[in-house]
């Protein structure tokens, strides 16, 4: 249950853009990927996050010193894949969750750090 980022980009760049772009909230289902139904949104509050800024912290939580971009990004996966965040809207809310923590904290996410993505 790695993150696959190629899927990532299928995100529509203004979704991600004003997502990234606006502030915290704490409703999980504005978080790209977890809107719509709030089907995916729901197993995460049956988890205990209930809200952005824990989704967040899971996020961060996960960084270890020294952990590459990527590495980050596969174990959060990995971390939502437990939690019932499943198929492609999973990479969608890693891509967004990774973004936003770069909005607020320079270089924690690194888009360099996936050779394999190539946008455009």
């Amino acid at each position: 249950m790695s993150f696959n980022i190629e899927a990532s980009s299928k995100l529509k760049d203004d979704t991600l853009a004003q997502f990234v772009a606006s502030q915290v909230s704490d409703e999980l289902s504005r978080v790209p990927g977890l809107g719509g139904t709030g089907k995916l949104a729901d197993n995460l509050r049956k988890n205990g996050i209930t809200s952005t800024f824990q989704l967040i912290g899971a996020f961060l939580e996960l960084r270890a010193p020294d952990m590459s971009s990527a590495e980050n990004c596969n174990l959060f996966a990995e971390w939502l894949g437990s939690k019932g965040v499943v198929g492609g809207s999973r990479n969608y809310v890693v891509r967004s969750i990774a973004e936003k923590c770069a909005s607020l904290m320079p270089g924690i996410f690194d888009i360099s750090d996936f050779p394999e993505f190539s946008k455009g």
